[in-house]
Parts: C-alpha cells; sequence; structure tokens
C-alpha cells in the first residue's frame, strides 16, 4: 500500500452485508432439488432420498406443475443392530443460506456432506407426483436398529433423516436455507449426504442486460463515497 491516505477502514457491519452476485427471483422459472442420504455398516444399508421439482414458474399454473416423490429403504446385510453410543444431529440448528456440520467419534468412519447449484437454460420437466407439495408426507422405513425418513412439510420444503444408535444423517431445504448434518458416535460408519440443486433460468434479452448493467452502474455511483 503506498500510504495510508489510499485505504478506508470498513466496518464489520458494512462487510457482513457485502454479497456477490445473485439470481433475481425473476430470472427463475423452474427447479430441481434432489436429496440422497445414505448410510451404511456391517449391518445395513439405509437410503433416504427426495426429489422435488417446479416447471413454468412464470405461468398461473406453476403451483399445480410443483411435485415431489420420497422414498425410503433400509437394506439388511446381516443380523444384529447397529452398536453406538447413541446420538442425534441437532434439528435446533438454525441455518441462513447453505450450512454443513460434521461431528465424528470412533474409529473408520467416513462422512460426506456435498451439495451443487447448476444453472440451465433448457425446460425443466415436472415428474410423475407421487406427493403434491403443498402436502404433508412422509415415507419411513426401518431394520437392523436404523431408521431412514424422507419428509415433505407443510410449508413446500423437504427434509431427509437417518437415525440409528451410531448417530444420525440429516438434510433439510426449506425458507431458503439448506442445511446438511452428520453425526457419528460408533465405528466403521459410512455416512454420504448429497444435494443438487438444478435452476432453470430465462435467457436474458440484449435489452434486459443492458437495463440490468445501468441499474449496477448507477448504484455504484450512488454509493460511491464522496
Amino acid at each position: 500500500m503506498a500510504s495510508p491516505e489510499m485505504a478506508e477502514v470498513v466496518s464489520d457491519a458494512e462487510m457482513a452485508g457485502a454479497r456477490g452476485k445473485y439470481l433475481g427471483a425473476s430470472l427463475v422459472s423452474g427447479f430441481v432439488v434432489e436429496m440422497v442420504s445414505r448410510w451404511q455398516n456391517d449391518t445395513a444399508i439405509a437410503t433416504a432420498s427426495a426429489r422435488v421439482a417446479a416447471a413454468n414458474l412464470s405461468a398461473s399454473n406453476a403451483v399445480a406443475q410443483a411435485t415431489a416423490s420420497l422414498s425410503a429403504h433400509v437394506q439388511s446385510l446381516g443380523p444384529g443392530n447397529v452398536q453406538g453410543n447413541g446420538g442425534i444431529a441437532s434439528s435446533a440448528v438454525q441455518v441462513a443460506g447453505v450450512g454443513q456440520i460434521t461431528q465424528i467419534a470412533g474409529d473408520g468412519n467416513a462422512v460426506s456432506n456435498v451439495s451443487t447449484i447448476t444453472t440451465q437454460t433448457a425446460p425443466i420437466a415436472a415428474p410423475a407426483a407421487s406427493v403434491a407439495t403443498g402436502t404433508p408426507a412422509t415415507q419411513v422405513a426401518q431394520g437392523n436398529g436404523i431408521t431412514a425418513s424422507a419428509t415433505v412439510a407443510p410449508g413446500g420444503g423437504v427434509s431427509l433423516a437417518i437415525q440409528s444408535a451410531a448417530g444420525s444423517a440429516t438434510q433439510n431445504a426449506q425458507g431458503g436455507s439448506l442445511m446438511q448434518a452428520a453425526r457419528i458416535t460408533g465405528d466403521a460408519q459410512q455416512v454420504l449426504n448429497l444435494t443438487n440443486i438444478t435452476l432453470q433460468v430465462q435467457q436474458s434479452t440484449i435489452r434486459q442486460l443492458t437495463q440490468a448493467s445501468m441499474r449496477d452502474a448507477l448504484a455504484a455511483i450512488a454509493t460511491m463515497r464522496r
């Protein structure tokens, strides 16, 4: 830095409000949220999955084309139940945006919390509905001391949970936030939380791009310090 006069201190409060580029809601015309949670050990493989999709959000029939599908399975690999010290990933954790939490105690464990967000201009086809997104619904499977569940909440959110004596894996997408949490308190547990969000965006015309650029330029000028 050449001299102190060239630098200006920015408060923490101002930095906390700084954000990157984002997509306006008017540009999103469809989306797909795909979630999978998987728990494997010597006795069983538990899987919970959910897929929520909406198409033609700019049209008046958008709600009717929002659909969801859920599944939960527990496959036994051998006799006996999961051994562990218990433990549930806290459902009280509040996340604004995307949050990933991992807690591990034990030997030979592996955990992955993975989330991806992609955009495309190609149309998104709404899947055959097994659950209307405005209707609460749950799929549950149990076996070998493991419970797997997939749920659509009344507000349209979706959540997955796998609970066992050796810990838990949860995922929640609701109210503008995504949370992935995994807690292991046993040995030789393999856990995966995977979420993929695909957004269908409208192609902007040259006029729209020009207007957006002008707005950004005017906003930058208006906020320049004098």
